[in-house]
Parts: C-alpha cells; sequence; structure tokens
C-alpha cells in the first residue's frame, strides 16, 4: 500500500507494519496509492511506531517550498 520510503523495509514489510494505520488514518484515501502516502506523511505523527519507521525522518522542506 505504501512506496518505498525506505530501502530497509519489502512491501510486505511495509504492508505489515502499515495497513492498520492507512484503513484508521487515511480510509477515504484507498485505493488510491499515491493520496494514501501523501495522508500517511500528514498524519506521521499519529501513526503506530512500526508504521513510522518506515517513513523515516520527515524530509524538510526548504523555505521556497513552504
Amino acid at each position: 500500500m505504501v512506496p518505498a520510503t525506505s530501502h530497509a523495509f519489502t512491501q510486505d514489510d511495509q504492508r505489515r507494519l502499515c495497513t492498520g494505520d492507512v484503513f484508521r488514518l487515511c480510509a477515504s484515501e484507498i485505493p488510491n496509492v499515491e493520496r494514501i502516502t501523501a495522508c500517511m506523511r500528514r498524519q506521521r505523527a499519529s501513526l503506530s511506531d512500526g508504521c513510522r519507521s518506515v517513513f523515516g525522518k520527515p524530509v524538510e522542506q526548504s523555505a521556497s517550498a513552504k
């Protein structure tokens, strides 16, 4: 469900760690993977520890991107 955001996790790992969070936080975005991923990034603070590890550290935005 979640595109590879960390090379340490297989797609099966990502599904196992994040499926519950997807249904809990971003169910309205299913089945659109890009929208699910964006939603999960927005909801990062609410993700389970396992799913948060899939997303790694938050990407800092440059001043021009804000």
